[in-house]
């Protein structure tokens, strides 16, 4: 029998920009469900896209793949990604030592200004 980690993914408006929320653990046995959930909500948005990550316990690198995944689907659409999560956390730990490609993209947060902005780039 295998341990499941319980996961969430809750489409949101994060600072006035398209997103979602996740929550919990990703790890191997959640991609399908978590790759299903990002590819409806980037399909059903325009714009900057957001990933908040402040309530995730756990991600491996199954999970990174993911959103190296979305990150890409996203720019062949001259879309942005900005990934918000708590400065310090295991979180952005584990993404800064783990992807270059997706280390610059975090955020602490985002602002309605910056989202606002058509020229909004993740800093």
């Amino acid at each position: 029998m295998s341990a499941t980690r319980s996961f969430e993914v809750v489409e949101a408006e994060l600072n006035g920009a398209p997103g979602v929320v996740i929550r919990g653990e990703i790890d191997l046995d959640a991609v399908p469900s978590l790759e299903s959930a990002l590819d409806t909500a980037i399909r059903s948005t325009a714009g900057a896209f957001v990933l908040d990550l402040c309530d995730l316990d756990f991600l491996d690198s199954s999970g990174l793949r993911v959103m190296l995944r979305a990150r890409a689907r996203l720019a062949r659409e001259d879309r942005e990604l900005a990934i918000v999560c708590p400065p310090g956390s295991n979180t952005e730990d584990h993404i800064a030592s783990r992807d270059d490609q997706l280390a610059f993209q975090l955020q602490e947060r985002v602002s309605a200004s910056d989202v606002e902005n058509p020229h909004f780039r993740p800093s």
